[in-house]
């Protein structure tokens, strides 16, 4: 069974180096969305979500892994290294089902269908499905389908929310 590893104990200097890390990703046209670090017996594996407009490829994978294991082997030849322990470098996309959660989530995902789960101010909760058309000021701005109108919910509002897979 693999053991998540918390933020606070990423190996030596790398909790330290997260937005040097996020540049790195971002100087490749990508987004850092999450960095984790799992053991399991002696094997340690350095976990990178990555994320872009429209979708990160496989092939944004590969060349995300590549530059990194750069910029982590230097960083671990400098002074205080961040790893006296060999470790796997993964890259991976969030995955077409991990739920919304943020501002940043929701301007990926314009122009995609989203289902989503609301509180409004009196507290009713509302489920709802829409393309999303816009981001602007702390709002989703969603089309619903076939003529059904338009919607939208305070960012502060949303209890759940997940791109709808079309298969």
């Amino acid at each position: 069974m693999w053991e998540k590893v918390a933020a606070s104990m990423l190996p030596n200097g790398l909790e330290n180096k997260k937005e040097e890390l996020r540049s790195e990703v971002e100087k490749l046209g990508a987004e850092l969305v999450d960095v984790c670090v799992r053991k399991m017996g002696g094997r340690t594996s350095v976990i990178i979500v990555a994320d872009k407009q429209g979708g990160i490829t496989l092939e944004d994978c590969a060349r995300l892994n590549g530059h990194l294991s750069i910029f982590l082997d230097k960083l671990g030849e400098a002074e205080g290294g961040f790893s006296s322990t060999p470790y796997t470098l993964e890259v991976n996309s969030p995955g077409l089902d991990r739920p919304l959660r943020n501002q940043r989530d929701f301007e990926r995902s314009v122009g995609r269908t989203v289902r989503v789960t609301y509180q409004d101010a009196a507290g009713r909760v509302t489920h709802d499905a829409g393309e999303v058309r816009e981001v602007r000021d702390g709002r989703v701005f969603f089309v619903r389908p076939v003529g059904r109108g338009f919607f939208q919910v305070s960012l502060g509002e949303i209890i759940k929310a997940l791109r709808e897979i079309k298969v």
